[in-house]
């Protein structure tokens, strides 16, 4: 198995930028319809802001992407051991907040997009079987 690093292009990096824009506006505009942390907008606002500043000028700097990517506004699952918040129902079982539920999937793909800008390379695998010395033909 031969293993090589394949390294981010600035097309690459320009794709991320504009996937974590497009992930904000969608965030913003849950936040907005669902009036959810109305404090939290202007944060994701100003966020946005500074994520299209970067995509719009020259190849940004790994340092500034680890930056970006460590100053994303976060107003839910602040930690792994973080859990929802439950309502309890009619029948006395629990279930996961419904404004939850309508969050969580536009703000964890903001994390995700931020996240992604702090990986800098990855391994392609050439997956075809290993020849071992015994395997070769001789020449």
């Amino acid at each position: 198995m031969v293993e090589k690093i394949h390294w981010k292009t600035a097309d690459e990096r320009a794709t991320e930028l504009a996937e974590l824009a497009d992930a904000l506006t969608e965030l913003i505009g849950v936040l907005l319809r669902e009036q959810l942390f109305p404090e939290a907008v202007p944060w994701f606002q100003e966020y946005r802001e500074r994520v299209l500043a970067c995509a719009g000028g020259p190849t940004p700097e790994q340092a500034e992407l680890n930056e970006l990517a460590r100053d994303v506004p976060a107003v839910i699952d602040l930690h792994p051991r973080w859990e929802p918040p439950l309502c309890r129902l009619e029948d006395g079982s629990y279930a996961i907040e419904d404004w939850y539920v309508r969050l969580q999937p536009a703000h964890s793909r903001v994390q995700r997009a931020a996240f992604s800008l702090r990986i800098t390379g990855e391994y392609e695998r050439d997956l075809q079987e290993p020849v071992w010395p015994w395997q070769q033909k001789p020449r």
